[in-house]
């Protein structure tokens, strides 16, 4: 009986397919992840599990075959997760267009990701153990055509007249797990008395998992396997998915919609904009609230450029009915960890306030 086995059917399983994974050799494998449109731009997603029967360690050789050259550069470290310690960092190798890893497998089963894993299982543990406090109501305001749930987090104070009203986002690309642990943080300040404010002060809202089909389905940035949208670029008001969160905007008309994001650059945060007076308030609203330490250097508009940029998606849906503020925020991974990441959460409603 073989020792080493890889798991690829558990939820949010990339690749979920058999055939792309092939043993060459003793604890030796040869790995295709899968991208469900095969755009190089968004083939940034991995998660496998292996799990190891034996009582003691075993070295274990990767191959990873992206199948393309152009982000080498951002693929050259995996996250690696056994059941007994957090996520740790491994450096690997790249070389034409492959990723190649060696480590020290430990008894037990050990997640591999390019990122570190967030499934809507892992939202729906988290939305569980959270404290149900009085200020916020957690519902499901809604299922996707394969029953999986969509979640809204809110705030419950009367409403009162022309309080303004936030709506914050994240998982819009299934790949991007840092906006799932930001909005952990995100809600977690929510339950603080230091939040009390904001909760009195404005209408919040926040969709934490904007795709779930797409996570379940270990896609790289649409909202699932058949006629997946990519709803940061594209909406289709005949798609009874999209019009799930249509309604829910008209519902709602946000003066504020934020997009958590995380690009794979190493060393900048993303801000997209359409009003640069409103993204130089935001920035400077991070800069006076947040930590340096949790802050990289900044890139704003659009191709790093200060111009304006035309929102798609949901939040063209929100400026052009409602003239909502909206802005993408990209937070990428490298250098942080998910305390990090839940950090940087806490500090997002006292910048935000800055350009309200």
């Amino acid at each position: 009986m073989e020792s080493i086995k890889i798991d690829n059917r558990f939820e949010g399983a990339n690749p979920f397919h058999e055939d792309w994974i092939t043993k060459v050799g003793d604890n030796s494998y040869i790995i295709f992840p899968f991208s469900e449109d095969n755009t190089n731009n968004y083939k940034f997603r991995l998660d496998i599990k292996f799990i190891n029967n034996d009582e003691n360690a075993q070295r274990v050789d990767l191959e990873i075959d992206w199948r393309d050259e152009e982000f080498n550069d951002y693929r050259d470290i995996l996250y690696i997760k056994n059941e007994r310690s957090s996520w740790e960092v491994k450096k690997v190798v790249q070389k034409d267009g492959k990723t190649l890893a060696r480590f020290e497998l430990m008894p037990g089963e050990t997640y591999v990701a390019l990122s570190p894993k967030y499934s809507l299982s892992d939202l729906s543990e988290f939305l569980k153990r959270s404290p149900n406090h009085a200020s916020l109501k957690k519902s499901v305001i809604s299922n996707t055509s394969k029953g999986r749930n969509i979640w809204l987090v809110s705030s419950t104070i009367a409403k009162i007249k022309n309080k303004k009203k936030l709506l914050f986002s994240a998982r819009v690309h299934p790949y991007e797990t840092a906006p799932s642990y930001i909005v952990e943080g995100l809600i977690d300040f929510l339950c603080k008395p230091e939040a009390k404010h904001f909760v009195d002060a404005y209408e919040i809202y926040v969709l934490p998992m904007v795709c779930p089909d797409g996570v379940a389905d270990g896609c790289c940035r649409l909202s699932g396997l058949e006629n997946g949208l990519d709803l940061s670029r594209e909406i289709d008001s005949n798609d009874n998915f999209t019009s799930i969160y249509l309604n829910l905007i008209d519902d709602i008309k946000p003066d504020f919609y934020l997009e958590f994001h995380n690009w794979m650059l190493k060393d900048f945060d993303g801000m997209f904009y359409v009003n640069a007076l409103q993204a130089m308030k935001l920035l400077k609203g991070f800069k006076i609230n947040m930590p340096d330490c949790l802050q990289k250097k900044w890139k704003m508009g659009f191709k790093y450029k200060l111009l304006a940029r035309t929102p798609y998606g949901l939040k063209r849906y929100c400026k052009e009915k409602y003239n909502t503020k909206v802005l993408t925020l990209e937070i990428p991974w490298y250098g942080r960890d998910i305390d990090d990441m839940k950090k940087i959460g806490h500090f997002i409603l006292p910048a935000v306030e800055r350009l309200l």
